[in-house]
């Protein structure tokens, strides 16, 4: 399935489930604890390991599909508006990296960890413009970890999904 087909029966399954009407904070919590559980497989990453990362990868994109649908936030409509400004720009990051005008870096990970972080701090700040930023660059940093590990976004939701709809 595409990752739209997935993304919108995931919602479904949410809203089916009255997942919809959680309190955001209890929600993130889900998110949180999904993303100690990819941690864990992370940090015990072996080669073998790869369908527990993929599966941790899918569990945390559910928690956080469920926390935007919560929120009246769409998460493909986010990206979309990210990576139009992101492709703008795009030319002019790389240049300045490559000249060394950048001292930044962070693991993957380290990413998905900060930029959730940001968004319960910008819900309970009222900042939903920063709140929507920080979803979509939890979202990007996620598949950051995908693509380090040989999957995708798309593969790993699907098997959370299938998992999902069976319990």
């Amino acid at each position: 399935m595409e990752y739209l087909e997935l993304y919108e029966k995931v919602k479904q399954l949410a809203k089916d489930r009255g997942l919809d009407k959680v309190d955001p904070h209890t929600q993130y919590i889900k998110m949180t604890k999904k993303q100690g559980n990819l941690a864990n497989e992370l940090l015990n990453f072996e080669m073998n390991a790869k369908p527990h990362i993929q599966d941790s990868l899918g569990s945390y994109q559910v928690e956080l599909i469920v926390y935007c649908l919560i929120r009246g936030i769409d998460l493909i409509e986010r990206i979309e508006q990210q990576n139009k400004l992101f492709n703008r720009y795009f030319n002019t990051n790389v240049y300045l990296l490559e000249m060394g005008n950048v001292n930044y870096y962070a693991d993957p990970f380290s990413l998905v960890v900060y930029n959730s972080s940001q968004i319960i701090s910008t819900y309970d700040n009222k900042d939903s413009a920063k709140e929507y930023w920080a979803i979509g660059d939890t979202l990007r940093s996620l598949n950051c970890v995908a693509t380090e590990h040989h999957t995708s976004l798309e593969k790993t939701l699907e098997i959370a999904y299938n998992k999902l709809k069976e319990v």
